[in-house]
């Protein structure tokens, strides 16, 4: 893996709107560039024209960056693709980014649920990190992306191997907010799903 490596982000919700706009907050010399996707065409009107504006607990930021509907053709490979769709969209997703992983690339799956498994199923374990979110966010409206509650992500592999591109990954994440890494993803996965069945509206009932 480069250096600087590249990043492609899908899924333009609450949480991939908020982790795309603080990557674009990175010097040049830390990341080579961003790449945000999505096929919502007034988010991509609304980034283009203000950036995305990154918002709540005090924050006030309008962070420019590249976003597209239609990903080129001659796009240089990406060295991480987060994966923020819906749950039911993320083998979808996978596969139509998959041409554009590099070979040493790996997906970054941030949903809530246990999709990591899933996407390996397509890729390889190898090729798979998870990432536990631990803050809140949301999307009240087109290129606005509203954090909501403090936190930060829990990042490793589902196998639990030292793997240099979690580090790698540790690194970039550290303006998202604060960044541990685990051998026990799986652990850290199902103590977040317990915690959102408990508070959860029908786990409440």
């Amino acid at each position: 893996m480069p250096d600087r490596p590249n990043v492609l982000v899908t899924g333009i919700g609450g949480i991939g709107g908020t982790i795309a706009g603080w990557l674009n907050q990175h010097d040049p010399s830390v990341l080579d560039d961003v790449i945000a996707f999505t096929r919502n065409v007034d988010v991509v009107d609304a980034v283009e024209r203000h950036g995305f504006r990154l918002r709540g607990l005090g924050e006030q930021v309008d962070a420019r960056g590249v976003i597209t509907s239609t990903l080129p053709d001659d796009m240089a490979p990406r060295d991480f693709i987060f994966l923020a769709t819906q749950p039911p969209d993320v083998e979808a997703a996978a596969r139509r980014l998959l041409p554009y992983l590099a070979p040493d690339g790996v997906f970054v799956v941030v949903q809530n649920g246990l999709c990591e498994r899933r996407i390996a199923e397509i890729v390889g374990p190898d090729r798979v990190i998870g990432g536990v979110v631990a803050f809140g966010a949301s999307h009240p409206e087109a290129g606005l992306f509203e954090r909501t509650s403090q936190g930060g992500l829990t990042i490793g592999r589902i196998d639990g191997k030292d793997d240099p591109r979690v580090r790698t990954l540790a690194t970039l994440l550290e303006v998202v907010g604060p960044i541990n890494i685990t051998p026990n993803l799986a652990g850290v996965r199902c103590s977040k799903l317990a915690i959102n069945s408990a508070i959860s509206t029908i786990g409440t009932m």
